[in-house]
């Protein structure tokens, strides 16, 4: 053994340090010569240096008692004095006096180890604690190392051979071995402890006290609140994320209905597209059949017609030869129609045509009653007679005559029918003075719903409610079954701005048995402003029998202000009984 091993083994309740070493080596006293006594040299290293070894002792002990682990169980020999004998030295170092010291373990240790261990999750929980065992692992594992390779540094260059050299080799390999598998077993095996309590001893007095690792529970709770409030809000996203993928199911779910119902009323559409052009197909299809069968009939006819206009002048032509030729010899008439009986057929033949012409004409211009622009059907000789244009005349003025369109007006004031003023829209005032006393207006002058029913027709005797909407109930004269209604404007040659702005265009008749009542929609009719002044609609179906009738006008022809109604009429079928 080396001296300074043999100082160590000599003087163990002391643990100095190189530090210490290298300050008492030199101190005031100068060189130590090692033939002084050992008794001596300890004494002097006690009295200057005891009070530093102690203080970083106990330093030393408080700074290795938070990272030592419970597992450490030395079983160190002692002597009779218990004082622990040293297992061996390197001599590289004094310091491994120090950590080569075994501790003794009290109850309170022994306590400590039986604490729960320290896992995978906690290295998650406390990541601080993870690091300060990593690297408490590290500098064990480094000392150990360091520790070995210089006592084999030592053992070599004092004995070294060629056996020794692969010993050496073989010792180093399995040194190697078994400090892989030490410093992996931790890992592997068992986790680290969760509480680390390493006990210290004082140098002073000789006693180990146990010392836990202090941790911040506030720093603890503050993490485990930070992740609780972490997981609270991936929850709340999470909800968040499925509602809106509940919300985005029904809006796909609802955008495919909505693509359906759109595919099938395109489907319906394409059908009732294919239909109407199938329908218009076949309607085209008729029109021409009947166009080139009308052509066809034209020209047969107009064929006869040339044939039969060839027949008659030839017949002319003949007749008037045959009454020149017979004329001048008056005695030979006789005898020449009497020999002639074929010419005597022919005459009654053509006269039994023109009787049949004649009476079918009268009876076709019996329908024809409404209109002086007709003319006679074409027959045989095509051409009208001046009797014929005096019988059209006649009906057209007679026609004029029956208050322009031949019906009976049961709305005519005059003969008994009346306005209810009590259901009626409110008349338009012009605000126009009529009369007035010293330039004081006293009456103004506005056409009351009454016109309505009156027959005077002339520009601006009419009837005017504001707006473009309005309705008016007349009492008829007689209860009537209503199978036409007539609603009359001027022309708008009689218009001063030439323009029908203000005339009724979508209007509707109402059947009415008393006044309480709304009444019964008989039809709905369009007044046209370019068509005729007096305009007759027809009814659906013959209405049952009223004894009043509610006109309503909806719109009219673009006149912003008010809306004029000059005259309407009620015809149809009395019940007089």
């Amino acid at each position: 053994m080396s001296r300074r091993s043999t100082r160590s083994v000599t003087k163990p309740t002391s643990f100095p340090d190189d530090d210490a070493a290298s300050t008492s080596s030199t101190g005031s006293t100068g060189h130590i010569s090692y033939k002084e006594s050992p008794t001596r040299i300890f004494q002097k290293r006690t009295s200057r240096k005891g009070t530093g070894s102690v203080s970083r002792n106990s330093s030393r002990a408080s700074s290795v008692s938070l990272i030592l682990p419970p597992r450490i169980d030395f079983n160190p020999t002692e002597n009779e004095n218990g004082i622990p004998t040293q297992g061996f030295s390197s001599g590289y170092s004094s310091a491994e006096d120090h950590y080569e010291q075994p501790i003794k373990s009290n109850p309170s240790s022994t306590q400590s180890a039986a604490e729960p261990g320290f896992g995978v999750w906690d290295v998650f929980q406390s990541p601080a604690q993870a690091l300060v065992l990593l690297y408490w692992w590290l500098g064990t594992a480094w000392y150990s190392l360091t520790s070995r390779l210089s006592f084999i540094n030592v053992f070599l260059l004092s004995r070294c051979t060629a056996d020794m050299k692969k010993a050496v080799l073989l010792v180093l390999l399995l040194i190697f071995l078994i400090f892989g598998i030490w410093y992996w077993f931790p890992f592997s095996s068992r986790p680290a402890p969760h509480v680390v309590v390493v006990t210290s001893t004082p140098p002073v007095k000789h006693t180990d006290r146990p010392v836990k690792a202090v941790f911040d529970d506030h720093l603890q709770h503050a993490s485990l609140s930070n992740l609780r409030d972490e997981i609270a809000n991936l929850h709340k996203r999470e909800a968040n994320l499925m509602r809106d993928i509940e919300l985005l199911k029904e809006e796909s779910v609802r955008q495919k209905a909505k693509s359906e119902m759109m595919q099938t009323d395109v489907r319906t559409m394409n059908d009732h597209m294919r239909n109407a052009e199938s329908e218009r197909g076949q309607q085209i299809s008729e029109l021409k059949s009947s166009i080139s069968n009308l052509h066809s009939t034209q020209d047969l006819l107009t064929r006869r017609v040339d044939a039969l206009e060839a027949h008659n002048n030839n017949l002319r032509a003949e007749l008037s030869d045959w009454l020149i030729k017979h004329l001048k010899d008056p005695s030979s008439l006789d005898s020449s129609i009497v020999l002639r009986p074929e010419l005597q057929r022919a005459l009654q033949d053509l006269e039994k045509q023109i009787l049949e012409k004649l009476a079918h004409e009268k009876g076709s211009s019996r329908d024809v009653w409404r209109t002086v622009g007709e003319t006679l059907q074409q027959e045989g000789a095509g051409a009208a007679t001046i009797q014929d244009v005096k019988e059209i005349v006649h009906r057209a003025i007679s026609l004029y005559r029956a208050d322009g369109i031949g019906l009976a007006d049961y709305a005519l004031e005059s003969s008994g029918a009346s306005v209810l003023n009590t259901r009626c829209s409110e008349t338009y005032k012009t605000r126009s003075a009529c009369l007035s006393l010293f330039g004081i207006p006293l009456w103004y002058h506005s056409e009351s719903p009454r016109t309505v029913i009156q027959p005077e027709l002339y520009p601006g005797k009419c009837w005017a409610f504001r707006g473009s909407q309005g309705f008016l109930v007349i009492s008829l004269s007689y209860p009537v079954a209503i199978t036409h209604v007539t609603l009359e404007h001027i022309p708008k040659d009689l218009s001063p701005t030439g323009r029908l702005d203000s005339a009724p265009k979508d209007f509707s008749v109402y059947g009415v048995s008393n006044e309480t009542e709304d009444g019964k929609l008989l039809g709905t009719f369009i007044y046209d402003q370019d068509g005729e002044p007096i305009q007759t609609f027809k009814l659906p179906e013959v209405s049952d029998v009223y004894s009043m009738v509610e006109l309503r006008v909806l719109s009219n022809w673009g006149h912003l202000e008010y809306t004029c109604v000059y005259r309407f009429r009620v015809h149809g079928e009395p019940a007089l009984a």
